[in-house]
């Protein structure tokens, strides 16, 4: 799946998520802003940590492909 995202769907950007968190050979996810002019990194294991058992909300309709869904499955794997 190799295009600009600026044109890719919603079902697009949630497979290429998706992928960027599951892929054998991304042990370390990409930097992401923390909010402060910092940039933090995040493995499948962060998340897992952090996230496992909880609920996340978004804005996504609710019969919509969605990043909160993905990162919900990896959590609970």
């Amino acid at each position: 799946m190799e295009y600009y995202v600026r044109w890719a769907t919603r079902a697009e950007i949630v497979e290429l998520f998706r992928r960027t968190l599951t892929e054998p050979d991304r042990g370390m996810l990409g930097a992401y802003p923390s909010g402060d002019g910092r940039f933090v990194r995040f493995t499948v294991k962060d998340i897992r940590r952090q996230l496992r058992g909880r609920d996340l909300a978004c804005w996504c309709p609710l019969d919509q492909p969605c990043h909160a869904d993905v990162l919900l499955e990896v959590a609970n794997a």
